[in-house]
């Protein structure tokens, strides 16, 4: 256990090397007057056009604030695609009347997704289909429908990406949380990234497995988009922007992932249902969409995580615990301690939430062990009112 949470150090310690944070500033990439922005859209566009492309199904709570950050970016050369993924609820009044106001918004009204295709990447690809940015050094950016933007977000990201020769640029948002169920459980999202896996190595050009994606920014040529089937080649994808990030690494395209937690920003889920259903959706494809691995990675992430504060109990409570045993135990939780910590910390998170690290691993693991049953023995994959059989499906 102390090897492994040597190596997780390590990961930690590697982290602002090789993943850099989002520059501040940055020139304007395309000066322009707002007044003649509807003309500067349609026509005699720069090859660095951006088109925002955003999912959204039954997002009233979120897509109204979330979508007027989206067009409040000081970049005057781009739009912003909003699918309506066929909501039951008041998301596409609420985008149509944006629409009637912004002639940078696009209000897409998606169709059933095909028997093979998940809703998610079908909306993407709808909106890639009416989406401006068509040359091949035009820039596509998928964004979730609740994520919101800072107003230099698109310019900063778009300028970064273009000094750097990249093709694929993801940024890590800044997660909000509200709920104690989100503090707890929200942080294995950072934990695992950074710590538990090396986020690190998604910036080694020649790790080309290690790749990934994020829902709240994925940054891609339009170009390298296409030469990768789009969202077409994800179409039965859970993850699928976890996904796109890992074929664009593959491919051998320059690929960046990066912190921005000052220009994007997400609260993932609202309250412990929200947060439970979310990573019930999605568990048990990150642990390999396997239910004897998924398992085996349970067991031992929790006996890991529990056996040192249960001996680290026992004596406190009066158990003779021999001292080699007890001193090991007390480092072991020591390191997980220290060790996540240093993450919230370098995310700018508080870490009072790592002082549970018990109770972490109890919550974390009941998650993803329900996720396994639900998608793994029970074949349902279960989100926004839509129920799919599993075995259609793929990571």
């Amino acid at each position: 256990m102390l090897v492994l949470w040597a190596l997780r150090a390590v990961n930690v310690a590697l982290t602002p090397r090789f993943v850099p944070r989002l520059p501040k500033g940055g020139a304007e990439r395309n000066p322009g007057s707002p007044a003649g922005l509807p003309q500067a859209i349609l026509s005699d566009r720069p090859a660095s056009f951006v088109s925002v492309v955003v999912p959204a199904r039954n997002e009233e709570r979120d897509v109204r604030a979330a979508t007027l950050s989206k067009l409040a970016q000081d970049d005057l050369r781009f739009e912003v695609v909003v699918v309506d993924d066929r909501s039951e609820d008041a998301t596409g009044r609420i985008l149509a009347d944006l629409a009637s106001s912004d002639p940078r918004l696009v209000v897409v009204k998606g169709v059933e997704p095909p028997a093979d295709w998940l809703g998610k990447p079908h909306a993407l690809h709808q909106g890639t289909l009416a989406a401006r940015a068509r040359e091949r050094t035009d820039w596509l950016l998928f964004a979730d429908a609740d994520v919101h933007f800072s107003p230099d977000a698109v310019r900063r990201a778009a300028a970064f990406a273009e000094e750097r020769g990249l093709e694929f640029l993801t940024l890590m948002p800044r997660l909000v949380t509200e709920s104690f169920a989100e503090k707890l459980l929200i942080a294995a999202v950072p934990d695992f990234g950074f710590a538990y896996f090396p986020g690190w190595a998604f910036n080694v050009p020649a790790l080309r497995r290690w790749g990934g994606g994020a829902g709240a920014f994925n940054l891609i040529r339009r170009g390298l988009y296409d030469d990768l089937g789009g969202h077409a080649a994800l179409r039965n994808s859970v993850v699928d922007d976890i996904q796109l990030g890992r074929s664009a690494k593959k491919s051998g395209a320059a690929c960046l992932l990066a912190l921005g937690l000052d220009a994007v920003s997400v609260r993932m889920y609202h309250g412990f249902r929200e947060t439970l259903n979310g990573f019930t959706k999605n568990g048990y494809f990150g642990l390999g969409a396997n239910v004897p691995l998924a398992l085996l990675l349970l067991a031992g992430f929790t006996v890991e995580g529990l056996l040192p504060f249960a001996v680290l109990s026992a004596f406190l409570a009066g158990v003779p615990v021999p001292g080699t045993p007890l001193l090991l135990a007390a480092a072991g939780a020591a390191s997980a301690l220290l060790v996540r910590a240093s993450v919230q910390r370098l995310l700018g998170y508080s870490s009072w939430v790592v002082l549970l690290h018990p109770v972490w691993v109890i919550a974390v693991a009941f998650v993803f062990l329900r996720s396994t049953v639900s998608n793994g023995v029970l074949g349902r994959n279960v989100w926004r009112g839509r129920v799919r059989d599993v075995r259609t499906l793929r990571i």
